[in-house]
């Protein structure tokens, strides 16, 4: 099945550290801050995700890391269900959202620097399923998709209205394995790692 457009995230840690560093000087008018606050999911491997005692790990809190080293400024990351980190940002209760997804939508309400990845979203379909060849063709079917996910607007915007949430991508996984759904669409990397991890890759 032909994915949906690839949705760029995004905050860029690689090139846009030291400027986010300038940004939150400049607006802030008191100079560079002791510390920010950051906010993103915390189970979206390999970006980010939890170890067995539950500390952060991956590719983002070791860039967020390594950003602390180079500018001085303490990156506190809050790390939670999606769409309560999307609510957490929109309360002002964090200075940075990152794994974010670029849609029209969040263009009002964010400043998006360029973005460090690009994510193919597919929608997987279990094998008996047939004649699924487009998103048009998931018309009456039930979709699980990751609350506060961009793939929701995606897919609502081509009218396909039949969506369960759920709240993380894991959860997706485990509910097409106990077969609660046929169809669902999940970040390719995160959707690889969670089928590998639950034995139905």
């Amino acid at each position: 099945m032909k994915p949906p457009p690839v949705h760029p995230h995004a905050i860029r840690l690689r090139r846009g550290a030291l400027a986010l560093l300038a940004w939150l000087a400049a607006t802030s008018g008191l100079g560079a801050p002791a510390a920010i606050v950051v906010t993103l999911d915390d189970n979206y491997p390999p970006y980010v995700f939890r170890d067995a005692d539950g500390k952060l790990q991956g590719i983002l809190p070791d860039e967020w890391a390594l950003w602390e080293k180079k500018t001085g400024v303490k990156a506190d990351l809050r790390a939670m269900d999606w769409a309560e980190s999307q609510r957490f940002m929109l309360e002002g209760r964090a200075d940075v959202i990152d794994t974010i997804f670029l849609t029209e939508e969040r263009a009002r309400l964010y400043d998006f620097t360029p973005p460090y990845a690009q994510i193919e979203v597919p929608v997987f379909a279990h094998k008996t399923l047939g004649g699924i060849a487009e998103v048009s063709s998931l018309k009456g079917f039930t979709v699980g998709v990751k609350a506060g996910d961009a793939v929701v607007e995606h897919l609502a915007g081509r009218g396909i209205d039949s969506l369960k949430e759920y709240p993380s991508y894991e959860a997706i996984v485990l509910a097409a394995k106990n077969e609660e759904i046929k169809i669902f669409s999940v970040d390719k990397p995160a959707a690889v790692y969670f089928m590998y991890k639950h034995g139905i890759a």
